[in-house]
């Protein structure tokens, strides 16, 4: 987490990338101060109460230090082969067109692996919420993603 914290925070770190900064630090403007306390905790001190803290610190992308390593410490092929904790590994992912994920059977959670070989998402390209992810049948199942209902402005 403080490898994190230092990445968007600390423009002396060798990992500070200025995107990722100029998109989170504003995220976090009552935090001053982390540190860890032992292997398991670390401390953040803000600068006021902000009852809303936890919620800000949902916005930073938390990355690995290991695999921007493997990439050379490279953040925009980071960008290309992230990795994670969930489900879902990254197969392919073309800029501003498409990301394919497909099942990790390695996931922690036997009992939640996703059913689903495979989920890909694109842009909606109807000017809509670019978060959104549209779905195709899924080869395991055959089932569908429900379809956003057209609005009728």
């Amino acid at each position: 987490m403080l490898w994190n914290l230092e990445k968007i925070l600390n423009d002396k770190s060798p990992q500070f990338d200025p995107k990722q900064a100029a998109q989170a630090r504003g995220r976090v403007p009552t935090l001053v101060g982390w540190k860890a306390i032992d292997k398991y905790t670390v401390e953040l001190t803000t600068r006021v109460v902000n009852s809303l803290f936890p919620y800000d610190m949902s916005y930073i992308f938390y990355s690995s230090p290991t695999q921007w390593e493997k990439l050379g410490k490279d953040w925009v092929k980071y960008a290309q082969q992230p990795v994670g904790t969930g489900p879902f590994k990254v197969d392919r992912m073309v800029p501003r067109e498409r990301l394919e994920l497909s099942r990790y059977d390695g996931y922690w959670d036997k009992a939640r692996v996703p059913k689903l070989d495979k989920s890909p998402a694109v842009p909606d390209a109807r000017g809509g919420n670019p978060h959104r992810r549209r779905c195709w049948p899924a080869k395991s199942t055959g089932s569908r993603c429900p379809r956003p209902t057209p609005s009728r402005a």
